[in-house]
């Protein structure tokens, strides 16, 4: 009698490959997952660092508290590596295009991790780590973000409850915007550094159209850093005639050393995309052809000429 087992084993398989990468990416949220990989990923820094030195590795986890914003599928790390003399605290989350809720996700957005460093070396967004997943064949979705937590960080929602929203704070966020594609720039995504005037950005989601502006000029005085609080942000604007508006932009820049920090970023997250390279997780495409390197000359070139473009507008009009 003809069975046909094998005919059904050959059909599992093609059912298995076509469905795995969906079901796979419903664990990429899960906590302990989550939790596994941060250990798996400060272990091995710890162990470079040690060598054959003794020296006890710390890492402890704690779900983080709902008042905090954010979203749901994330924890709070508590980590010490070889030569740290104290314990630092991590929040650690799916990258932007992970699964929400029951939703899966999309494969990680070359430009969201590159951006993650640049912020990390303008001192505008936190210390960075990008810490790959442990259960990797089939899924899609999984890469992680460990930002490191600073206290010095006060969320833009308090600094407008107790100062108000200030000119360089609104013109640092347009100047971001604008530049690197970033959004979702609410109140609890952004901030200030303590004791600073400087804008700080511990969450954001990457914009999909990358571009050349025609008028970069008109973008820092129509952008808006998020329509939540669009109303204050008009406020601040009205105040100032555009030469002084372009002033600060320009000071900030100058602080921010945007060209150098740019290759920087570059060199800083190669490493990262030859381990996610290695264990043959994919990356979002933007562009049906374009590979993730392709992706990323794209992003950087951009960024890159609108920041020429800017400079010769800052230099010809800021008295």
């Amino acid at each position: 009698m003809k069975c046909g087992f094998f005919d059904v084993y050959l059909q599992f398989d093609d059912y298995r490959k076509q469905k795995h990468s969906k079901v796979a990416s419903w664990t990429d949220e899960d906590i302990n997952l989550i939790r596994d990989a941060a250990e798996q990923y400060f272990h091995r820094l710890h162990d470079l660092k040690r060598g054959n030195q003794e020296f006890d590795f710390i890492c402890n986890f704690e779900d983080k508290d709902l008042e905090l914003g954010g979203i749901s599928n994330s924890t709070l790390a508590f980590v010490r590596i070889h030569g740290e003399d104290f314990v630092s605290k991590f929040y650690i989350k799916c990258h932007h295009f992970g699964p929400k809720g029951t939703s899966s996700g999309q494969p990680p957005d070359i430009n969201e991790l590159y951006c993650y460093k640049l912020l990390e070396l303008i001192a505008v967004g936190p210390t960075c780590h990008i810490v790959p997943p442990i259960i990797t064949t089939g899924t899609k979705t999984s890469v992680y973000i460990a930002t490191k937590w600073d206290d010095n960080f006060k969320l833009m929602e308090h600094v407008i409850q107790e100062n108000g929203l200030t000119a360089d704070l609104a013109v640092q966020l347009v100047l971001l915007r604008v530049l690197l594609f970033i959004a979702d720039l609410h109140l609890q995504n952004c901030g200030v550094w303590k004791g600073t005037n400087n804008i700080a950005i511990v969450d954001f989601a990457p914009e999909n159209e990358i571009t050349v502006h025609d008028d970069i000029k008109a973008q820092l005085f129509t952008t808006f850093p998020h329509s939540r609080w669009k109303e204050e942000f008009k406020a601040v604007k009205n105040k100032l005639d555009d030469n002084s508006w372009l002033k600060i932009a320009k000071q900030n820049l100058d602080k921010w050393d945007l060209s150098r920090k740019i290759e920087l970023a570059q060199e800083q997250l190669d490493p990262t995309k030859d381990v996610l390279k290695g264990i043959e997780l994919v990356f979002k495409k933007r562009k049906l052809c374009y590979s993730p390197n392709l992706q990323l000359k794209e992003y950087v070139d951009t960024l890159n000429k609108n920041l020429e473009n800017l400079q010769i507008v800052l230099n010809s009009t800021v008295h």
